[in-house]
C-alpha cells in the first residue's frame, strides 16, 4: 500500500492550496424574453490542474445555479440547473475533450480547455414572464472542480484494493485514497458567489442590469 502511494505521489504533482476560490459575476441580460447569466473562475485550472490532465486522469467541473426570490423571513427557491463539464486525455485522438450535456469537444489546447470550463456565458436562467413584477431575486452559484472524477476515482481505488490483503471490504483503501487525494491537493475544490439582488420592471428589463 505505501509504494502504491509513493507511486502517485511522484505521478500528480502537489496542486496549490491558495488559489482564490470565489465565482466573479460577469453579467445578467435581458434577450429575447428570457434572462442570462455569465461569470468566470479564474483560478478554477491553475497550471498543477492542467498537469494532471496530461497524466491522464479524467476531471470534471459542476457547475450549480440557484435563483431565489428575496423574502424577510424566508426565500424560495425558483429555479435550480447543475451543468457538468468532463475533461480527459483521449489518447486515441491524441486531444483534450470536452463533454458537456450539448457538445462533445476536441482540442489539442490546453489554454481552450481552461476558458472552456472556467467561462460561462449566456446560460438561460428563466424567461421574464415567470418573474414577478417590482420582486426581488438573486443569484447563488457554486462550482466544484473534482482533479479527480467519480470514474478516475474508482479506477484508483481498485488499483489501491487490489491485493490489499489487510482490506476486506475496500473502507481502508478508500481512506488512504482520500487522504493522499487531500495531500497533494487532488480532492473537490469548491467555489462560489451570491450575487446582488435584482428585479424586473414593467417595461421588461432587470434592475440593476
Amino acid at each position: 500500500m505505501i509504494r502504491r502511494l509513493l507511486m502517485l505521489c511522484l505521478i500528480f504533482p502537489c496542486l496549490g492550496l491558495t488559489a482564490d476560490r470565489r465565482v466573479y459575476f460577469d453579467s445578467l441580460t435581458v434577450d429575447d424574453g428570457g434572462i442570462y447569466l455569465c461569470y468566470h473562475i479564474p483560478d478554477l485550472l491553475d497550471d498543477q490542474s492542467l498537469e494532471v490532465l496530461r497524466r491522464g486522469v479524467t476531471s470534471q467541473v459542476v457547475h450549480h445555479i440557484q435563483l431565489w426570490q428575496k423574502k424577510t423571513l424566508f426565500s424560495p427557491l425558483i429555479k435550480e440547473y447543475y451543468y457538468s463539464q468532463r475533461i480527459y486525455f483521449d489518447n486515441w485522438e491524441k486531444k483534450y475533450r470536452i463533454i458537456t450535456p450539448d457538445e462533445n469537444r476536441l482540442t489539442a489546447q490546453l489554454e481552450t480547455v481552461r476558458e472552456k470550463c472556467s467561462k460561462i456565458e449566456n446560460y438561460w436562467i428563466i424567461s421574464l414572464s415567470d418573474l414577478l413584477e417590482n420582486q426581488d431575486y438573486y443569484l447563488s452559484i457554486n462550482v466544484t472542480f473534482q482533479p479527480i472524477s467519480a470514474e478516475s476515482y474508482n479506477a484508483l481505488s481498485d488499483i489501491f484494493q487490489e491485493n490489499d490483503h489487510q482490506s476486506h471490504d475496500g473502507k481502508k483503501s478508500s481512506n488512504y485514497l482520500n487522504i493522499l487525494a487531500n495531500l497533494l491537493g487532488l480532492g473537490d475544490k469548491e467555489f462560489s458567489l451570491k450575487t446582488g439582488e435584482f428585479r424586473v420592471l414593467s417595461n421588461g428589463t432587470i434592475d440593476p442590469p
